[in-house]
């Protein structure tokens, strides 16, 4: 199984600690990339500098991140109008969707897609294959929101990202994983 992931990190610092959330942004799953064209240079870290470079050789930024905003929240809201038709997710958490893709939604929803195993197979193994703990921090109020920790922000972007698209990870006892 070929599968490949981008994590980026966004950073904030508080008095004492360092905060650091780590966020999945891009897939690709046999030679298909499941991140939108434009979002490429945004996701990739390019910096002003480098930006300023293309701009002079006219190879411009064509989005203003006004409008790339806009877009990206169209893009979330494709994904998850393709995903609320397709199956039942107690547990997405809409807010911290990061990793956004409507290609990839339409592929899990379509049952003659060659991804389809692909990304099931995938997306099973990130939310079962890991050490992270699943906690339901206020089970009465929310019974289906889950907070995950792991040692590594790793880990917890990445089974964060499985719960979002439809593999939560709930919880873990000596001989079953749920």
């Amino acid at each position: 199984m070929r599968m490949a992931g981008k994590i980026g990190r966004d950073g904030q610092s508080t008095s004492a600690t360092s905060v650091v959330l780590l966020l999945l942004r891009r897939l690709s799953s046999h030679n298909v990339v499941y991140l939108p064209r434009f979002m490429v240079s945004h996701m990739e870290g390019v910096t002003e500098a480098q930006r300023g470079a293309a701009t002079r050789e006219g190879n411009a930024d064509p989005l203003d991140p006004r409008d790339l905003t806009e877009k990206l929240a169209a893009l979330k809201q494709q994904m998850l109008s393709v995903m609320e038709r397709t199956f039942k997710n107690r547990y997405l958490q809409p807010d911290k969707l990061t990793l956004v893709s409507p290609k990839l939604a339409q592929n899990l929803a379509d049952r003659s897609s060659e991804q389809r195993g692909h990304l099931i197979a995938f997306f099973r193994a990130l939310a079962l294959c890991h050490t992270a703990l699943s906690d339901k921090s206020e089970p009465q109020e929310l019974p289906y929101h889950l907070d995950n920790k792991a040692e590594s922000p790793d880990e917890t972007a990445l089974v964060a990202a499985a719960r979002n698209v439809g593999f939560p990870f709930v919880k873990k006892s000596k001989d079953i994983l749920t």
